[in-house]
């Protein structure tokens, strides 16, 4: 679990609808974008953690979010690992102040 799934989510939360094909050729199509529907079992959960055994996605609906406008990146080295804690509230203090 990284900054990135922390902030957005997982790739299961972003996608929002799925259309896909299965064995038989038929297409099935859930591609609503309903963020809440309780009618039954989520087959678009189904279908993206059977990673193509039982059909193949050929379409899907995302949830995007727009391009950070900067991105920041900091580095803090130490001779001892013991107050590692400390220089991160210490930057998030200073960044906080400035």
């Amino acid at each position: 679990m990284g900054p990135t799934f922390l902030r957005y989510g997982s790739a299961r939360q972003l996608v929002l609808g799925v259309e896909v094909v299965l064995a038989d050729g038929r297409v099935l199509d859930l591609l609503r974008v309903l963020h809440k529907d309780n009618t039954g079992y989520d087959l678009k959960q189904l279908f993206i953690g059977a990673e193509g055994t039982l059909g193949v996605i050929t379409a899907a609906a995302l949830k995007l979010f727009p391009k950070p406008v900067n991105r920041e990146t900091a580095f803090c080295c130490r001779a001892r690992c013991q107050c590692g804690s400390g220089i991160v509230c210490a930057c998030f203090k200073m960044r906080l102040a400035a």
